[in-house]
């Protein structure tokens, strides 16, 4: 990537027990999941999608560890 392009951390906190927005967010079409993830939003600015618990194949205590760097 390139280094001009600033990345805006993103956390996704599920807070209700279904996943329906998540479901929503990966079938996407214009813009794909894949270009929200991985190309430019805006000029000059990337998400950086750091936590997702739908997506992540991760599980348990390291990965809850992994949320909390990210938010604290």
């Amino acid at each position: 990537m390139n280094s001009t392009v600033k990345e805006i951390p993103a956390v996704w906190l599920q807070a209700a027990s279904c996943t329906g927005c998540s479901v929503s967010l990966l079938n996407t079409v214009n813009p794909s999941i894949k270009n929200l993830l991985i190309d430019e939003v805006l000029p000059g600015k990337h998400i950086n999608l750091r936590f997702h618990p739908t997506v992540m194949a991760g599980a348990g205590k390291v990965v809850i560890g992994l949320m909390e760097d990210e938010v604290y």
